[in-house]
């Protein structure tokens, strides 16, 4: 039983110390804006646009990134990138940058962040973009 008993508390404390490690969170259009305000002038803030090349010329956040989910290199992209920055990812809808999430995760990337509803909640909630 006390084996039973350490071995529980062993892998309670590793999962909130996992949890706690990973600051990866989905932030909603209006809190992606304040992430971005506050990160203005951190040279260790990218905002990362996961649409296609197509769609990220029709319009973009101002200072983001283009990395295409459906390029055949995007996992290596992805594990390309600084492990200490800090990553705001977004795509159309939120979908994609869903889904890169788990390989932000693979790649030992520990802060990151998802915004929900994607590029379509940022410009329905009329906060500014650019277009090529």
């Amino acid at each position: 039983m006390k084996y039973f008993c350490a071995t529980a508390v062993f892998f309670i404390v590793t999962a909130f110390t996992v949890c706690a490690q990973n600051s990866s969170l989905n932030l909603s259009p209006e809190d992606s804006k304040k992430l971005i305000e506050k990160n203005r002038n951190n040279d260790k803030f990218v905002i990362i646009d996961v649409r296609t090349p197509e769609e990220f010329s029709q319009g973009r956040i101002e200072n983001a990134v283009n990395i295409d989910f459906y390029s055949s290199d995007f996992a290596e992209k992805i594990n390309q990138l600084d492990k200490n920055k800090i990553y705001l990812i977004y795509c159309r809808s939120g979908n994609r940058s869903g889904q890169a999430l788990a390989i932000f995760k693979n790649a030992g990337i520990i802060n990151y962040y998802n915004m929900t509803g994607g590029f379509s909640a940022w410009t329905a909630k009329k906060f500014p973009f650019v277009r090529e």
